[in-house]
């Protein structure tokens, strides 16, 4: 499961943090220079039977917006699926108790104004 995934990538020497989106199928780890190689985290995740890749250079932003009317696990899984499936869009994490969805995508490939239309869609 993603916690023997976490444990596995948090073992390694250097590894700063670990984020599972189980969703979009990835995983995001921060190390620190010169004390965690790429290779060793890809090795990892291919002990653990998982195919990876590293994905370098695609130019990233993060915005968190609040979404009105989530009410429950339902909702949240619905704007998470729904979210993912729009182009562009690398990762998202919806929080029911503070009701917010925050998205990671691709600047070249989307925008902001085309999140929240994303998000509009899903309902």
């Amino acid at each position: 499961g993603s916690g023997a995934v976490e444990g596995a990538l948090r073992g390694l020497a250097g590894v700063r943090s670990v984020r599972l989106d189980a969703l979009a199928r990835r995983a995001e780890v921060h190390w620190r220079s010169g004390q965690a190689r790429p290779d060793a985290v890809l090795a990892a995740l291919r002990a653990l039977g998982l195919p990876a890749q590293l994905e370098e250079g695609a130019a990233l932003s993060r915005v968190t917006l609040q979404v009105e009317g989530i009410t429950c696990a339902a909702c949240v899984g619905r704007i998470e699926k729904g979210l993912a499936r729009a182009p562009g869009i690398r990762s998202v994490l919806v929080s029911l108790g503070a009701g917010t969805a925050t998205v990671e995508y691709e600047r070249e490939a989307t925008g902001v104004r085309e999140v929240v239309a994303a998000l509009g869609r899903v309902g």
